[in-house]
């Protein structure tokens, strides 16, 4: 009996069994050490019990072990501490519980990182029980899930970012700078569900900006031909039958003189422009003179005048005064 009692102050309960046994042996129908070998062989069997998982049973096995009075000294502090370990299990697995419930709840409202907070968190308690390992492994099924959803999510939120300052770019017709952050951000690392999201519109905005740019151009073509075709206007146009009648075009005015005659006239301009072959006289009031330019001829209703050179005028009229054509020589 005392090697028994050696081997459970030890705890090395199966050590003490055969101790017993041959106690029991030695005297028939020794009740303590019969009472004692049963104590010890349902302790073992609540280990046991507890080691499965089968954490209810075991407690129950404990509790009628500590509650008993006859129970070895020895035997009654390591009940006492399984069950305080049994405790600890229930607590903790019911607080894991609350915890998935609430990392489920996380995930729903794509909280992410909050979530895996939590799981962190969870995971920092010991779950290696066997009681706990359902748990366990759902915790990490979890994280590895969310992990993957928040990976997901920060790549997207990324491109996002990005795609905002395209069209922000775009919209301020910053289109180079923003066909190159198109192109940087297509190139970037991306996860494929990533890619699969934006790389279409990204490609339709870079061919949009692009095309954007080519209008541009060809805006700026057309305005400089147009302004190139203006300022082919200025100058002195004269009558192909009467050399005596001219049209001179300044930018701010108009002049129709036929030189050595009292018809004449002239106009302040708002502006000029065409109209396909119509070239329009903006005066004040809103009214618009219109007349044909082909070439380097210029149709009104009294005839086509040819552009002509101040050598070329000279030549019919040496002796002719500018002065006549000056803007506010003659009203209208």
């Amino acid at each position: 009996m005392e090697k028994a009692q050696i081997a459970i102050q030890k705890q090395a309960y199966t050590e003490a069994i055969p101790y017993y046994e041959i106690a029991i042996k030695e005297k028939a129908n020794d009740e303590i050490a019969t009472f004692q070998l049963d104590q010890t062989e349902q302790f073992i069997l609540g280990i046991d019990t507890m080691n499965e998982g089968n954490i209810t049973k075991a407690k129950d096995i404990f509790n009628d072990i500590l509650n008993n009075e006859d129970t070895n000294s020895f035997l009654h502090k390591d009940a006492s501490e399984q069950l305080d370990e049994i405790n600890y299990l229930q607590t903790t697995y019911s607080e894991t519980e609350d915890a998935i419930d609430n990392i489920h709840q996380l995930e729903d409202e794509k909280q992410y990182a909050d979530a895996l907070d939590t799981i962190d968190e969870a995971k920092s308690n010991d779950l290696s029980h066997v009681y706990l390992k359902t748990l366990s492994e759902t915790l990490t099924d979890l994280e590895k899930a969310i992990t993957e959803k928040f990976t997901l999510q920060q790549d997207k939120n990324k491109i996002n970012k990005a795609l905002k300052e395209i069209k922000l770019l775009g919209e301020n017709k910053e289109y180079k700078d923003a066909i190159t952050l198109i192109k940087d951000t297509i190139d970037r690392d991306m996860l494929n569900e990533t890619r699969q999201t934006f790389e279409e519109e990204l490609l339709a905005l870079k061919t949009e900006y692009e095309e954007a740019i080519e209008a541009e151009i060809q805006a700026r073509k057309a305005e400089e031909a147009a302004e190139k075709r203006l300022k082919s206007m200025y100058g002195f146009w004269q009558h192909e039958t009467f050399a005596n009648d001219f049209i001179y075009i300044q930018p701010t005015y108009f002049t129709n003189l036929v030189y050595e005659s009292d018809v004449s006239f002239q106009v302040d301009v708002d502006k000029y422009s065409f109209d396909g072959d119509t070239f329009n006289v903006h005066i004040s009031g809103g009214n618009v003179l219109d007349y044909t330019h082909k070439g380097n001829k210029l149709i009104a209703l009294q005839g086509t005048y040819y552009k002509v050179t101040k050598e070329e005028i000279e030549e019919t009229y040496p002796y002719i005064d500018y002065d006549d054509f000056k803007q506010g020589a003659f009203g209208y």
